[in-house]
C-alpha cells in the first residue's frame, strides 16, 4: 500500500476544490444560456404553431397570436368556429377560406372555384359538371374492358380495386355531381311533408377512402339537401394515412362552409368514429352515411318527417345499390321492400319483407315498423 505525503495531500485537495468551483461556474452559465434559448424557442413556437410554409405577407399576425395565447384549446366554442378538429390534440387547426375573384357574376361562377392552391388530381374529369355525355351520367354503367388497357393503366385499374374493393378506375371517370335516374315512386313525389322539419347534421366516417368516391358522397349531400335542413356535414377521419386525405382534402373542402373534418389521433373503428362525430354535431337530428354513397333528390325529407312526428323514432331509408364494378345506379323495386338484419353469426344481410308486415302497410310508401 502506498501513502501520500501531507504536502501532496493538501495540493490534491486544493486542486479538487478548484476543479469543483470551475465546474459550478460553467454549469451556472450554461443553465442561464439554456433558459434564454428555451424562452426564445417558446416564443418562436407560439409564432409558428400550426402554420404551414407560406409566402411572406404584410398582414400583421400579432392580434391573432395574442388571441390564441388567451384561448383555451379544445373548448366547445373554439371547436365550433373551426372546420378541422384534431381529436385529443393540444391545439385545433383550421383551413382558411381563400377568396377568388375570377371576374364572373355570382350566378355565373362554377360550383368548384379555381382556388389559389393545388387541387388534388386537378385535370381529372370528376370536376366536370353538367355534361350529359360524360361517363356515368343518369346513373349509367361505366364498362371497361381491362384487357384492352395499356399495361400502365391496367396496373392502375388493379391497384384501385385492391385498395377499395370497388372499381376506383371507373369512379375517376364519373363527375362528382353526376345525375341519377329520376324514377321515384309517384306517391313519394306527390306526398307533402311538414314545413317545420328539424335540421340535421350528416356524419360521414371514413378510413383511406378513394378521393372521388368520398367527394361524390359529400357533393350529393350538398347538392340535394335543402340548405335550411342541412346544419353541417361532419367528416370523421378514422386515422387515414393516405396523402390525398390530408392537406389536399382540407384545401378542397375549405370552400364549403358547412363541411367540417374531425381527425382521430389513432384508429378507433366505425362506432367510436360515429360517436365522436355525434359529440361535436350541432344539428337537431343526426344522419349517418357511408363514405361511398350517393343521395337522390328528396332523400332527407321523409326521414326528418318521421322524426318530426315522434322524436324517439330511429329511421332508415330504402337503400338503392351502386354496382361495385361499373358504378351503375340500381333503383330498389317499389313493389317489395327489403329490410336489413343479422343472422346468428352476426353477419349483416338483406331480407325480403315478411308477408305479415307487407300486408299491414296501407300504402306502398308507408313506413315499416
Amino acid at each position: 500500500m502506498f501513502h501520500s505525503r501531507p504536502t501532496q495531500r493538501r495540493n490534491f485537495l486544493l486542486n479538487m476544490l478548484s476543479i469543483i468551483g470551475a465546474y459550478w461556474v460553467i454549469s451556472t452559465l450554461l443553465s442561464f444560456n439554456h433558459i434564454d434559448r428555451r424562452e426564445s424557442l417558446e416564443d418562436s413556437v407560439v409564432l409558428n404553431a400550426n402554420a404551414a410554409p407560406k409566402e411572406k405577407s404584410n398582414v400583421k399576425e400579432e392580434p391573432r397570436i395574442r388571441a390564441r395565447r388567451n384561448q383555451e384549446p379544445g373548448t366547445l366554442d373554439s371547436i365550433r368556429e373551426r372546420n378541422i378538429i384534431r381529436v385529443q390534440a393540444t391545439a385545433v387547426d383550421t383551413v382558411k377560406e381563400v377568396s377568388v375573384d375570377n371576374g364572373l357574376n355570382d350566378n355565373e361562377k362554377p360550383n368548384i372555384p379555381e382556388p389559389r392552391r393545388l387541387v388534388y388530381n386537378e385535370n381529372s374529369p370528376i370536376y366536370r359538371r353538367g355534361d350529359p355525355k360524360q361517363a356515368g351520367e343518369f346513373g349509367a354503367a361505366v364498362k371497361i374492358d381491362k384487357e384492352k388497357l395499356p399495361p400502365s393503366e391496367r396496373k392502375k385499374y388493379d391497384e384501385g380495386f385492391k385498395r377499395n374493393s370497388f372499381n376506383e378506375y371507373a369512379s375517376e371517370m364519373i363527375s362528382l355531381h353526376r345525375s341519377l335516374p329520376n324514377n321515384t315512386d309517384e306517391m313519394c313525389k306527390n306526398k307533402s311533408y311538414n314545413e317545420n322539419l328539424p335540421d340535421a347534421s350528416v356524419i360521414i366516417c371514413f378510413h383511406n377512402e378513394a378521393w372521388s368516391a368520398l367527394l361524390r358522397t359529400v357533393h350529393s349531400v350538398l347538392d340535394r339537401t335543402p340548405q335550411k335542413l342541412l346544419t353541417e356535414i361532419i367528416l370523421v377521419d378514422d386515422f387515414s394515412d393516405m396523402d390525398h386525405l390530408k392537406k389536399p382534402l382540407e384545401d378542397y373542402l375549405s370552400q364549403f362552409g358547412k363541411v367540417r373534418i374531425v381527425r382521430m389521433e389513432s384508429r378507433m373503428g366505425l362506432i367510436r368514429a360515429r360517436l365522436k362525430g355525434a359529440s361535436v354535431a350541432r344539428g337537431t337530428v343526426l344522419i349517418y352515411l357511408d363514405s361511398h354513397c350517393e343521395c337522390m333528390e328528396g332523400w332527407v325529407e321523409p326521414l326528418l318527417d318521421r322524426i318530426a312526428q315522434n322524436s324517439s323514432h330511429v329511421v332508415t331509408p330504402v337503400i338503392d345499390t351502386i354496382d361495385l364494378e361499373t358504378f351503375q345506379y340500381h333503383l330498389s323495386g317499389h313493389n317489395r321492400l327489403s329490410v336489413g338484419g343479422f343472422n346468428w353469426g352476426l353477419v349483416f344481410n338483406w331480407h325480403i319483407l315478411p308477408d305479415r308486415d307487407f300486408k299491414a302497410m296501407k300504402t306502398r310508401i308507408d313506413p315499416v315498423p
